[in-house]
């Protein structure tokens, strides 16, 4: 039993990273914060990205490190998790 267990926590585990989407490096152009807690990046080449809501589990992280690299002139890379419509 527990076995089995452990078996299904690895597979949701590869679906989760299967059913990403990686965007190609690029470097960012502007950071917009709304007053409504999203925060925006526009990347050179893409539109604008939605990184996320302010209180959302890892996005002040996020944001953190995508002040910094755009601080510095470097290019980030994105990966978002595919969710259909």
């Amino acid at each position: 039993m527990r076995k089995n267990i452990i078996i299904c926590i690895v597979l949701l585990v590869l679906c989760y990273h299967v059913f990403a989407i990686d965007c190609p490096s690029a470097k960012i152009k502007h950071i917009q914060p709304e007053s409504n807690g999203k925060i925006l990046i526009l990347m050179e080449g893409y539109s604008w990205r939605n990184v996320g809501h302010v209180d959302s589990l890892g996005v002040r992280e996020m944001y953190s490190l995508i002040l910094m690299a755009y601080s510095m002139g470097k290019k980030i890379s994105m990966r978002y998790r595919y969710l259909s419509s």
